[in-house]
This record gives structure tokens, sequence and C-alpha cells, in this order.
């Protein structure tokens, strides 16, 4: 596979050996990722729409007889644990529409968890504040705060120079965000950080540091 590219076929024992569009990142099924050879997440957000509303289904049909409490157990398993896996890769780099598609489908399994029909109208981001169901944004803001922090806390103080609102409050240099660099890693996580409280980035345990941007991006 060639990024932006198409390789030439290779020839290997007689064998010709064309390249992919895409390929499939890790062997696990739960977890794999797909990767393009556009650098786009369509594919891979289209496989984990397929799995969310598949497990919708389930819900719906296997946990017909349980309570809403233990069909939201089924939703955190069957919903979350595909979404979550790896998801500070591809989340926090995903544009508006792929994020919707991502929520609708999630929303189908939330209407899933309280008995609702698949069709009509719901106030589902008023059944996900009383299930404790995080949105597609919340979860991107909460896992690219994280990462941030991991990225960034152990950074050394500047020591000389005056003492800035932005060096007090330690804060990275903002980074340019136009064009492709707007999508890099290292951009969004510095943006990150820079939202974060100071008394955040000077936590020491990453579960305290968990505790608190829980409660930064609640519902």
């Amino acid at each position: 596979m060639g990024f932006n590219f198409e390789p030439a076929p290779i020839m290997i024992e007689n064998n010709i050996i064309k390249a992919k569009k895409e390929i499939k990142f890790l062997s696990i099924k739960i977890l794999s990722i797909k990767i393009q050879d556009n650098l786009k997440w369509i594919s891979h957000v289209n496989t984990l729409c397929g799995k969310i509303r598949a497990a919708a289904f389930r819900i719906c049909n296997e946990g017909r007889h349980l309570t809403v409490s233990n069909k939201r157990i089924l939703y955190h398993g069957w919903v979350q644990g595909p979404l979550l896996a790896n998801c500070v890769t591809f989340l926090p780099t995903l544009n508006h529409s792929e994020k919707l598609q991502l929520q609708t489908a999630c929303n189908s399994a939330v209407r899933a968890v309280v008995g609702l029909p698949r069709f009509g109208y719901a106030e589902i981001s008023v059944l996900r504040k009383k299930l404790n169901i995080p949105s597609i944004a919340t979860i991107t803001d909460r896992i690219t705060a994280i990462a941030s922090w991991k990225r960034f806390h152990n950074q050394e103080k500047p020591t000389s120079g005056p003492l800035t609102r932005a060096k007090k409050n330690m804060n990275l240099p903002h980074p340019d965000q136009r064009g492709h660099l707007g999508k890099l890693s290292d951009t969004i996580l510095t943006l990150a950080w820079n939202k974060l409280d100071t008394d955040i980035k000077q936590l020491d345990k990453l579960s305290s540091v968990k505790q608190r941007i829980k409660k930064l991006y609640a519902f």
C-alpha cells in the first residue's frame, strides 16, 4: 500500500502481489483498525458503525427480557468496547460528518437500551445523560485530554525570561493549524493540553487525572 500513490505490482516466486487500497491493523477482530492509502477514516468509520448497529440489534433482541441497567452493561461492552479500541488514533481527527455518523449509530444502541423503536422522535441527549453514556464529542474530548497529559506533563518548565500568563498556566506555543498541520497528532494534543486547568497539568497520578478530566468534560 502506498500513501497518495499506487505502487507497481511486484513478483514473488511467480506470484503477482498487487497493492491494496487499505489494510487492517491488528488481527483481533474487535481491536482491528482500517488504514486507507489516502489517510482517511471513511472505511473504518463505516465498519465501526456497522458493528455498533449490529450491537444495537443484539441489545434489542437478546436483552429484551433484561432491565435497563443490565442492557446498559451490554451497551458498554458491545458498543463502547469497539468504539474505544484505538479511539485515540482516529477519533480526534474525524470530521463533523464522520462524528455525526458514529453518534447516529450509537443513538440506535441507546434506543435499544431504553426499549424505544428504531425510528421516531426522542430526546437522545437526555436519555444518554440519564444512562450516564457519554457522547462521541465527550469521548473525544476526554481521550484527547488524557493523551495530552501523558505527552506533556513531564515537560521541563522554562526558567528564563519573564513570567507570562502562558508560562504560569504551563501552556505550550500555539501550533500552526493551517492545512494538514491541523490534523497532526502533536497539534491536536498541544491544543488539548492548553485547554486543561493548571492544577490538572500539575497532577502526578494518571488515575487522578482521569477523574478530573471526567468532571471537566461532563455531560
